[in-house]
């Protein structure tokens, strides 16, 4: 799928919520007539025998008034009120069905939506030469098509559900109002539900050929693409600052475990490496702290003052140095020349803090 002038990339994240804010989202209106039109046979099923109920009752009620009496504004307006209720309560569970159907069938569509851009007055909805283009469009012409299925849709609907039904059409005369009105009946529901069930196909290949549409319109540029990451990246400034904030965090963290270390291995004044052990929960020991420079004078300074052990290993501390990150247990390889230093400890009293 590629767009027009060169647009080859789909639309990204933030494209495709720009395109929704501007009131751009796929949407089918055969998947809410469908959906509609489904649920409306279904109620009429299921309502069937509590409306037929209703309407025995009042066209009894019509064919028992005998209009005899006095009419007067008070009594005409009181059975236009009853009319109006028996009207509304019939009405009632298929109206409700409808409206919900229509507006669950929306929102599964584009999911709750709202947008004030939407509501702003277009100059150009007014503008003649893009109403003659929409008309004679791709989509006007697939419109017209599915209109066109749908008539052809009913038309066949009809004719498979009517015409075994001919013989029993021609015999209703035989038969009293109430047979030939239930007769009726069921014949429309029978036909209604052929042209669901067909309809079903348009609005799967209506939803096919918008979401295409919808996908194509709103691909992008590679141009585009790069552009938008550049103004979605933050500013050289913005990382620096974040990195001089995770480096002050991170070197307050490693002073803070100075106090605790078993003991400060140093070059002796350019390397200082702060290590940790404690043999009941600890494999091996591990890498709390370590600096170069200004920063080693500042580990052995902090150690001196709480008096934590140091010892010049020049070797060992530049290979902890290098191989071992901060919080990281020393591999197999040094466990040989730091249990000596740990020896040294206990020899000369000053042993493992645990």
């Amino acid at each position: 799928m590629e767009g027009k002038e060169g647009q080859t990339e789909r639309a990204t994240a933030k494209r495709r919520g720009k395109e929704r804010r501007k009131g751009n989202l796929c949407m089918s209106q055969e998947i809410t007539s469908m959906v509609v039109l489904l649920m409306g046979i279904l109620i009429l099923r299921f309502t069937s025998g509590w409306v037929w109920w209703r309407l025995t009752a009042f066209f009894a009620n019509i064919a028992s008034f005998d209009g005899v009496g006095e009419w007067s504004a008070q009594s005409a307006g009181h059975a236009f009120a009853q009319g109006t209720k028996f009207v509304g309560i019939l009405l009632a569970p298929l109206l409700s069905t409808v409206v919900c159907a229509s507006v669950v069938a929306n929102m599964a569509q584009t999911k709750p939506y709202f947008s004030t851009e939407t509501l702003k007055w277009k100059w150009s909805a007014l503008n003649p030469v893009k109403g003659f283009k929409k008309l004679f469009s791709l989509k006007s012409l697939v419109d017209l098509g599915v209109t066109l299925l749908k008539l052809s849709f009913i038309t066949v609907s009809i004719i498979f559900v009517v015409r075994p039904e001919k013989d029993v059409f021609m015999s209703l005369s035989q038969v009293t109002v109430i047979e030939a009105v239930r007769w009726m009946f069921l014949l429309v529901f029978k036909i209604a539900l052929w042209v669901a069930c067909l309809h079903v196909i348009i609005a799967i290949l209506d939803w096919s050929f918008k979401k295409y549409k919808h996908e194509k319109g709103m691909m992008m540029t590679k141009q585009e693409v790069k552009d938008e990451f550049k103004q979605t990246e933050r500013s050289p400034l913005v990382k620096k600052a974040q990195m001089r904030k995770m480096r002050a965090l991170s070197l307050s963290r490693m002073i803070a475990a100075v106090p605790q270390a078993s003991v400060i291995i140093t070059n002796p004044t350019h390397v200082a490496v702060a290590l940790q052990y404690d043999p009941k929960n600890m494999g091996a020991p591990k890498v709390t702290a370590k600096g170069l420079d200004f920063l080693a004078l500042r580990i052995r300074k902090i150690a001196e003052e709480h008096k934590v052990p140091i010892v010049e290993r020049p070797e060992v501390a530049r290979a902890l140095y290098k191989h071992v990150e901060v919080g990281g247990e020393i591999p197999g390889k040094f466990y040989e020349a730091v249990a000596g230093i740990l020896a040294y400890l206990h020899k000369i009293g000053k042993g493992i803090k645990v």
